[in-house]
């Protein structure tokens, strides 16, 4: 009986460690997948805040550029002398519609779960002033509206979450780093 006892603590004691191992390389192997996740989650966040920053600059800008525009053009509407200039600012306004179009498209296309929570609010902020930027300028095309005040607001309100957004941006990228 003496080596059944021997046999069955030596089996015993070899169920232990082995679970124990097991145990740690099963806690280990979490760990470096909630790692991976992490690191793919602030690679996505890198790539879509660069992305956002890129086009919403560039329909900021766009937008910045078409209420002086529509002044011009507005003013020559009716005024024979003023053809050209008005031709050529709703030439212009057009030209920058469609960019903006373009730019919303982009924006458009990334992905809302690479956005964190805590700036997803100013994100979806951002695509709604160009939304209604885009809304003024295709009344003031289409519809002979004059929305250049609407506008000016809109562009105070865009540069606004736009300048929110890339100093969180540079924040969170800042503390991961030192991470």
């Amino acid at each position: 009986m003496n080596w059944l006892d021997s046999n069955f603590t030596g089996s015993l004691v070899g169920a232990v460690i082995s679970g124990v191992i097991a145990i740690w390389v099963m806690k280990r192997q979490m760990r470096a997948d909630e790692l991976k996740q992490e690191k793919l989650q602030r690679d996505n966040f890198y790539k879509s805040s660069t992305l956002i920053s890129i086009y919403a600059d560039k329909a900021s800008k766009a937008v910045k550029s078409i209420p002086e525009q529509m002044i011009v053009s507005h003013q020559g509407r009716g005024v024979p002398q003023w053809k050209e200039n008005h031709e050529e600012a709703i030439s212009f306004i057009k030209v920058v519609y469609e960019d903006m179009i373009s730019y919303k498209k982009m924006l458009d296309q990334i992905k809302d779960e690479s956005i964190y929570a805590d700036i997803f609010e100013t994100y979806l902020n951002i695509k709604l002033l160009i939304d209604d930027s885009l809304y003024y300028t295709d009344r003031f095309l289409h519809h002979n509206a004059s929305t250049v005040s609407p506008l000016e607001v809109v562009v105070e309100k865009l540069e606004k979450e736009l300048g929110a957004f890339q100093i969180f941006v540079e924040t969170k990228l800042e503390s991961q780093k030192s991470k």
